[in-house]
């Protein structure tokens, strides 16, 4: 995880929800697995979340990253 990104997750019975936050003014390149997952909030795009941003990525329990 780079630094002044944070990654947190929340659960629930079916699904976890990955919170992925970039504090940097600059996007920050960071390696995400999304096969079989999905985007709910923000974009990832060429392996970069732009700064000051958030995005929240949806995954069954079994297929968490």
């Amino acid at each position: 995880i780079p630094e002044g990104v944070e990654v947190t997750t929340r659960c629930n019975s079916k699904y976890t929800y990955i919170f992925i936050q970039n504090f940097n003014r600059k996007s920050v390149k960071i390696n995400l697995d999304l096969t079989g997952k999905e985007v709910l909030l923000g974009e990832y795009k060429d392996s970069q979340i732009q700064g000051l941003s958030t995005i929240v990525v949806k995954c069954c329990k079994q297929d968490e990253m």
